[in-house]
């Protein structure tokens, strides 16, 4: 599995930019604008001017507040954390070189959207293959990347999560996303730690189905694609 991140991403391009105009959409800007207030200036609020109309009778105070003011679509700041399955089991078929090549689609994706991105890999135990606010994911550091890919050992998903909870709340984004890219032969408490974790930190973690047999995805996550 290990090779040139950068053979990877010239050779997946234009999947790279056919997601990077999918983001867009995914992480839209608020639809509507908000109305804030009350302000000395702006559009006239008629509920505020009512009010202020009553204060004057009642006390001979004016209160000149009484304008709204437009606050435009903001893009709401997004932490995304990969979990890459480097476990044996992905040695079939090609579902190794599929998870590498989703991983440095979804990084490259991500990052030109200016989304911070975190992966970890994960076997019988956790690795770190960069970190949310790595700025200086260089070449060099993309190919360090893909040789922490090599399958082996078991598939330890339930505390690969528990990594992927401690990296998400280091983050200070709006909201956050665990993916996971996996063949789903993980631990049977994998859907209780996936429950509890979309429950308390109100974080989607969603399973990526990666070659035959993957069905499982199913069954260890709550939102899951094949």
């Amino acid at each position: 599995v290990p090779g040139s991140w950068t053979a990877r991403r010239q050779s997946r391009q234009r999947i790279i930019d056919d997601m990077v105009g999918e983001l867009e959409t995914v992480f839209a800007k608020r639809s509507m604008p908000e109305w804030t207030g009350p302000h000395r200036s702006g559009r006239l609020d008629m509920q505020r001017l009512m009010q202020s109309r009553l204060e004057f009778r009642a006390t001979g105070r004016r209160n000149p507040k009484v304008f709204k003011q437009r606050r435009d679509p903001t893009e709401r700041s997004t932490d995304v954390v990969i979990c890459i399955d480097t476990s044996t089991s992905m040695l079939e078929g090609y579902k190794a070189e599929g998870a590498a090549d989703a991983l440095v689609v979804l990084v490259e994706a991500l990052r030109q959207r200016n989304i911070n991105v975190g992966v970890l890999g994960f076997s019988t135990e956790v690795s770190l293959i960069k970190d949310l606010h790595q700025e200086d994911f260089d070449r060099t550091a993309k190919d360090e990347a893909m040789a922490q890919l090599k399958p082996d050992g078991g598939t330890d998903d339930v505390v690969a999560l528990a990594a992927a909870r401690e990296m998400v709340q280091q983050g200070t984004a709006d909201q956050s996303i665990v993916l996971f890219l996996s063949d789903g032969e993980g631990n049977e408490e994998m859907r209780q730690a996936v429950e509890h974790t979309e429950s308390e930190l109100a974080v989607p973690v969603i399973g990526v189905g990666l070659g035959a047999g993957c069905e499982d995805v199913v069954t260890s996550y709550v939102h899951s694609l094949q």
